[in-house]
Formats: C-alpha cells, sequence, structure tokens
C-alpha cells in the first residue's frame, strides 16, 4: 500500500494522465535534480519531499561522495534534508565518514546535531581531531550539546599524542567540552614542552573560568621563557581579574618586550588597583609607546590619582602627541593635585590650540592666583577663539575677585563681536556671585 500510495503521487506530481503513466524511478529522480532546468529541479524536490522514497537513498548518498559538480552535490544535500532527519542517519554518517569535503563534513555535523541522536556522537567525537579547524569547532559545539561520556576517551587521547598540534586539539574541544574530570590533564598542559599547547591551555583555563589553575598561569606570566607564552598568560591573568597576580603586572609593566608591556598595562586597566598607582605612574614617565601611554593615563584616571607626576610633564611639555596631550591635560584637571598647576601652566605655549584648549579647561579645578592670572593672559592673548573661551570659562568656574577687572579691561577694549559677549556675561555673572 506505501509503495502504491508513492507510485500514485509521482505521477500526478509528474503530471501522468492516469496509473498506465511510467512510474517517476529514482533513476529519472536523480537526472532532474542534476538539470539545467530549475522547473524540473524544483518539481523534483517537491516530488522527494512529498514521497521520500527510500529508493533513493543511496544515489543521492552517492551523489554526495562522487559527484563531479557542486551544484550536483549541492541538490543531493537539499534532497536528503527532506527526509526525516533520525530516519536517514546512517546515510549522514556515511557522508560523514567518507567525504572529502570540509565544508560538506561541516554541513552535516551542523545539520545532525539538531537531532539529539546517540548514534551521532562517537562520529562527532573522531572528528574532533579534524585536521580542519571548522569541522573540529562544529563537531565540538555539537558534542556540547548532545554529547555523552563515550567522546572523552577520543579527548584524553589527543591530550597525550606525542604531536603538539593533536594536543592543541584536544584544548580546543575542551573550549567546548571541559569538566573537573580534566583538571589535571589541563594542568599537565599548562606545563607542556611546547610553548603553543602552554599558550592554548591558558586560553582553555579562562574560557572554563579555571581559577584554580591560576597558580600555574602566574609561574608562566612570571617565569616562561617565551614571551608569547607570558603575554597570553598576562592577558587571562587581567581577565580573571586576579588581584593576588598584582605585583607580577607590575613587574611585567617594566619588561623590555613592548608587547608584554602592553599586555600588563591593559591587566593592570581591568583590576584597577590603587596599589597599582606609583608603579603605573613611574612606567607612564619611562614608557615611550604611544599605545601604553595611553592605557597608562587611563588606569591613572580612573584611579582619580597622579602617582609620579613627571610622566604628565613629559607628555605635556616635552612631547608632540596631540591626542595624547589632551588627555594628559584632562586627566591632571580631573586630580586636583597640586603639583599640576605648574605643568599645566607651562603647556599653555603649546603649538596646538587644542591642546591650550583642553589644558585651559584643565586649569579650572586650581584656585591659586597664579592659575587665575595664567588663565587672564590666555583669554588676552591667544590667537584662537576656542582657546580664550575655554580660559573664560574656567575663569568662570573659580570665581575669583582677581579676574573681575582684568576682564572688563579686556572688554573694553575687544574687538572681536561673539567673545565680546561672552566676556560681558562673564563678567556680569562673576559681579553678581562675589557680591
Amino acid at each position: 500500500m506505501k509503495f502504491l500510495a508513492r507510485t500514485v503521487l509521482l505521477v500526478l506530481l509528474f503530471g501522468g494522465t492516469g496509473f498506465s503513466a511510467e512510474p517517476v524511478t529514482p533513476k529519472i529522480l536523480l537526472s532532474d535534480l542534476k538539470s539545467f532546468n530549475s522547473a524540473r529541479r524544483e518539481k523534483a524536490l517537491a516530488c522527494i519531499r512529498a514521497t521520500r522514497p527510500d529508493a533513493l537513498l543511496p544515489g543521492l548518498v552517492e551523489t554526495v561522495l562522487t559527484g563531479t559538480r557542486a551544484r550536483h552535490r549541492r541538490a543531493a544535500i537539499m534532497a536528503l534534508k527532506a527526509y526525516p532527519g533520525n530516519d536517514v542517519i546512517p546515510q549522514w554518517l556515511k557522508i560523514l565518514g567518507k567525504t572529502g569535503s570540509a565544508e560538506i563534513k561541516a554541513e552535516v555535523i551542523s545539520f545532525l546535531s539538531g537531532i539529539n541522536d546517540r548514534r551521532v556522537v562517537v562520529p562527532f567525537a573522531r572528528h574532533l581531531s579534524s585536521p580542519c579547524l571548522e569541522v573540529r569547532e562544529k563537531a565540538a559545539e555539537a558534542l556540547s550539546r548532545n554529547g555523552d561520556d563515550r567522546m572523552y576517551p577520543f579527548i584524553i587521547e589527543l591530550t597525550a599524542d606525542p604531536n603538539p598540534v593533536r594536543r592543541i586539539y584536544s584544548l580546543e574541544a575542551l573550549y567546548y567540552l571541559y569538566d573537573r574530570r580534566f583538571y589535571s590533564l589541563l594542568a599537565d598542559l599548562l606545563r607542556d614542552e611546547n610553548k603553543s599547547v602552554r599558550i592554548y591551555a591558558v586560553r582553555c583555563a579562562l574560557q572554563n573560568n579555571v581559577s584554580e589553575l591560576l597558580f600555574i598561569i602566574r609561574s608562566i606570566a612570571l617565569n616562561d621563557m617565551n614571551d608569547e607564552a607570558r603575554i597570553a598568560a598576562i592577558n587571562s591573568i587581567g581577565r580573571f581579574r586576579d588581584g593576588k597576580s598584582l605585583f607580577i603586572l607590575m613587574r611585567s609593566l617594566n619588561d623590555e618586550n613592548r608587547n608584554v608591556r602592553f599586555s600588563a598595562a591593559s591587566a593592570l586597566n581591568r583590576l584597577r588597583m590603587r596599589k597599582s598607582i606609583y608603579s603605573v605612574s613611574r612606567r607612564l614617565y619611562l614608557e615611550e609607546d604611544r599605545q601604553i601611554q595611553d592605557m597608562l593615563i587611563n588606569i591613572l584616571t580612573a584611579l582619580g590619582k597622579t602617582g609620579d607626576i613627571r610622566g604628565f610633564r613629559k607628555i605635556l611639555v616635552q612631547g608632540s602627541d596631540v591626542p595624547l596631550q589632551v588627555r594628559a591635560a584632562y586627566a591632571l584637571g580631573l586630580f586636583r593635585d597640586e603639583r599640576a598647576p605648574a605643568i599645566l601652566i607651562d603647556a599653555l605655549g603649546n603649538s596646538s590650540y587644542l591642546v591650550r584648549g583642553e589644558v585651559s579647561n584643565a586649569l579650572g579645578s586650581y584656585r591659586t592666583a597664579r592659575v587665575v592670572d595664567s588663565l587672564v593672559r590666555t583669554v588676552s592673548s591667544d590667537r584662537r577663539r576656542y582657546v580664550r573661551s575655554a580660559a573664560l570659562y574656567s575663569l568662570a568656574r573659580i570665581n575669583s575677585s582677581r579676574s573681575v577687572l582684568p576682564l572688563y579691561e579686556l572688554y573694553s577694549r575687544e574687538k572681536d563681536p561673539v567673545f565680546r559677549v561672552l566676556l560681558q556675561a562673564t563678567i556680569h555673572d562673576l559681579i553678581d556671585r562675589l557680591l
């Protein structure tokens, strides 16, 4: 009855006029699937979706495995997906095991991962050592959802492989499949003789938040002979926010390797511990790398302390990097450090109006006579309205009677009509608040 019903449906789908019409055979369906004629291909697919003929399955599998044209293989895969997944798992697994195409393997694994059938576990586990990264990742992701204990021997075997590449494959799998049973294995891999294995092991520990292994990661950060491994360990310390590693980060901040220093600064930026202020500010004075300087200023700004102020002087007075100087001036305005005004006043002579403007704004945080006099001179003599306006705004913030008369005298001879209005409003505001 099942065969008869399918035959009738095939005849109707393909335009037959009755039972005397010749049935559509698997051979015809395969031929139509490969046709250049899109209408024939669509009609064949519609027929397969409606009838799911078992006799067609071997031809579809063979087309996927041996088809010489990509579009033929693609059509066969689409046809296979028309069948209920659980019914054709053997066919999919045959393709997975025999195809040489990494793209097809990845697609098969992705498709089968949504079925949740125990028959896929071991075939997927075998592909944890595939030469293709995408296949390995697809297999690990699928096993993280549908795996069971049968996959673990494959991972253990990889961790003990004499080839470091395969040990790395085991760590890639553990990114997705780690559990406490692998603690000792992961600890051993952190001590592996191969630096790449150690790096992947550090990342695996971080990925799975295995903070119990930080004692090994700290040792790598401090003592490893390979800088790349040290950098990976330092980065993970920052991501773990491991305050117990603070002394390692402060020591690494002075490493001769620029990338080690940058990683240490990035980690310290994550921790933002007040105990690091002196080390960070001292490094700012010594550092020549612009990115690291920027990171160090960011740390100090977040912590709200200057520390060794010489780094800020070096950047603002002796440097030439305008964006960095703007950041340094902004930070000094936040710190309210009594040593800062002298540096900021010296920086009022900077060639960049952007720096002078930010310096003028920062000086508004300090209420000394010298600051007021310097800001008045800036309002009076600077060539840029942007800078003069910043200085005038700072004088309004300081709100000192010392500035009223000089500003009034400037107003009486000001020629810029726009700035004249600003001066008038500021003078009136100062008088109102001081009286």
